[in-house]
């Protein structure tokens, strides 16, 4: 005896939002959205599946790729949350977005973020951490960040290429 399919609700789903289907097979509702245009001009589709069509339409929203008014910690959450890298990689880079790049630089929009701003944050990192090195990190995590930004087409340039690191330290070793 199988499960009866659960009443869908009334109303049509809004343009681009993708759709919503139940899935006999699996005895799951399951979702489909368009996120984009693979280099050979298909579609690129995403499918996602969930106990109920609330769950569906969340884990939709979540795999949509970021707008033009996405914030740097609106980007930084997704690009955390995508990223295909082992744990203690991860756990530093969300460590860096976190404690350094979110309080100073996450209310700015990812377009409008200037090489100026990324100075300015460079500056007030350079006060809170001890070393050089620690704050060279940080830069590299922004600069990957925003490369893939880049890659989303949300920026056409990285601006992190263009400001003055500070120079790094090297420890002498004693043997």
């Amino acid at each position: 005896m199988s499960k009866q399919k659960p009443k869908a609700k009334g109303t049509r789903r809004a343009s681009g939002t993708g759709a919503l289907f139940w899935s006999n097979a699996r005895q799951v509702w399951g979702g489909r959205v368009c996120v984009g245009l693979k280099a050979d001009g298909s579609p690129l589709v995403v499918e996602r599946s969930g106990a109920d069509q609330a769950d569906v339409v969340r884990r939709l929203k979540l795999a949509a790729p970021p707008g033009d008014g996405t914030t740097v910690t609106e980007f930084a959450e997704h690009w955390l949350r995508e990223m295909r890298v082992r744990d203690r990689t991860l756990d530093d880079r969300t460590n860096s977005v976190e404690k350094h790049i979110m309080p100073v630089l996450g209310g700015v929009r990812v377009v409008d973020l200037t090489a100026g701003q990324i100075e300015h944050a460079i500056r007030r990192w350079s006060e809170a951490m001890p070393s050089a090195n620690s704050v060279r990190n940080v830069i590299g995590h922004l600069g990957t960040m925003l490369q893939e930004a880049v890659r989303f087409g949300l920026r056409t340039d990285n601006p992190v290429r263009a400001v003055k690191k500070p120079k790094g330290v090297k420890k002498k070793i004693d043997p």
